[in-house]
């Protein structure tokens, strides 16, 4: 249906040429789950813009059932983008005071369809996403992995043959990625396409074909031998931690002495998961990672990986967008923060947290939440942090010793 030949891209800021397409070919099918894979600067975006006609190619040429791009008008491009892609971005780019239900009728309002129809085909492709019972709510008043949800609709709204996804799981939490990769998969299964682009390479066991790039050149294209089901993922997550005690370990001074270590193993739980690293003296049933300065692609590890979607080896940090905590630094425990949200989600019973003595803005939260004491760094930072443990929804207990009770 859609076939690059040659295409090439370079953009120029003064005498600066950044080469972002160098002759990509591709032969892109009907009815594919295309990943499109690689780190950040390898060209993927670009790719996904060249295809859904938000950018223009230097040379080469984009065939659209047959037909080739090259003397495509400005009307030509108008109608391919309404008529034939659907585009879901990381940002949702949802109009806040606009409800659900206008959110996605703005798309076929563009597109030239009466009233009565776009109320029609906006409230069907909601109930497509499950989202039938929400159509006026606004944005504000939802969660990340429901805006989502909408744009997801929004793009569905058209009927659209091709689905472009550019990081569409990359604010949401492990969980509601998983959500997401269900929906995408049953997309899928009705005969859409679909070109997901992403850093996480975790997505490629869910998608038919995996497309890597570096450098602006396809450097591998194989289909999937064996596509694991998003829904059997998810379904496993639930069950690893439902009505569980978790014990969580994150990064801490405490671990290193010989009280630290022994609290943790004294600790009576059913799951122990590490945060953001692996600890070498106690093997945890899962590693839980959002930091990518802590998280090696290369490595060996001894125990499953839960990684968040929102890993970005170019800033060396989480981008933090976590069902709206508004906390954006790396650092102050919103690692724990995540995990802690995460296993509410997946019906934990309780925490047991240890670690994270080093976090010092997080430490502060945990007093506030009568959990710990420590100093921080600013009451109001503190309120948010402790204010997202409590949101979390799950009792927490600290059962390592802190640094004023090991001074």
């Amino acid at each position: 249906m859609l076939k690059l030949k040659q295409i090439n891209k370079e953009y120029k800021t003064g005498e600066l040429v950044q080469h972002a397409l160098n002759n990509v070919s591709l032969n892109l099918r009907d009815s594919e789950f295309v990943a499109i894979l690689g780190p950040s600067g390898s060209g993927k975006t670009t790719l996904l813009n060249i295809i859904g006609g938000l950018d223009r190619y230097d040379s080469g040429d984009l065939v659209i059932n047959g037909i080739s791009t090259k003397k495509y008008t400005d009307r030509d491009w108008d109608s391919y983008r309404n008529h034939t892609i659907g585009f879901v971005f990381q940002s949702y780019n949802l109009i806040p005071h606009q409800t659900v239900l206008g959110n996605v009728e703005l798309a076929l309002t563009i597109s030239g369809v009466s009233k009565a129809e776009r109320r029609r085909r906006a409230a069907a492709a909601l109930e497509q996403v499950g989202l039938g019972n929400q159509l006026h709510k606004h944005p504000g008043e939802m969660s990340g992995g429901q805006m989502q949800r909408v744009a997801i609709a929004r793009a569905l709204a058209n009927d659209p043959a091709v689905i472009l996804a550019d990081e569409a799981t990359g604010n949401l939490d492990t969980r509601t990625s998983f959500e997401i990769l269900v929906l995408f998969q049953k997309l899928h299964a009705e005969g859409r396409t679909l070109i997901f682009v992403t850093h996480n390479p975790e997505i490629a066991q869910y998608s038919s074909r995996n497309i890597r790039l570096r450098d602006g050149h396809v450097v591998e294209d194989t289909i999937n031998p064996q596509i694991l089901s998003a829904a059997a993922a998810l379904a496993a997550l639930q069950a690893a931690f439902a009505g569980k005690t978790v014990r969580v370990l994150a990064p801490g001074a405490s671990l290193a002495t010989e009280a630290g270590r022994a609290a943790v193993a004294a600790a009576q739980a059913d799951v122990t998961v590490s945060a953001n690293f692996v600890p070498e003296f106690v093997k945890p049933d899962y590693a839980f990672f959002t930091n990518a300065k802590r998280f090696d692609e290369d490595a060996a590890y001894p125990c499953p990986l839960i990684l968040t979607s929102n890993l970005r080896a170019d800033k060396g940090a989480a981008v933090v967008n976590y069902d709206r905590l508004s906390a954006t630094d790396a650092q102050g425990g919103n690692s724990v923060l995540m995990l802690l949200r995460l296993l509410r989600l997946c019906g934990a019973a309780k925490v047991l947290l240890a670690g994270a003595d080093g976090y010092k803005a997080g430490m502060a939260a945990y007093a506030d939440a009568g959990l710990h004491t420590h100093t921080g760094r600013g009451a109001a930072y503190n309120a948010q942090m402790a204010g997202a443990i409590r949101a979390a929804g799950l009792p927490v207990a600290f059962i390592t010793p802190s640094e004023y009770e090991r001074a």
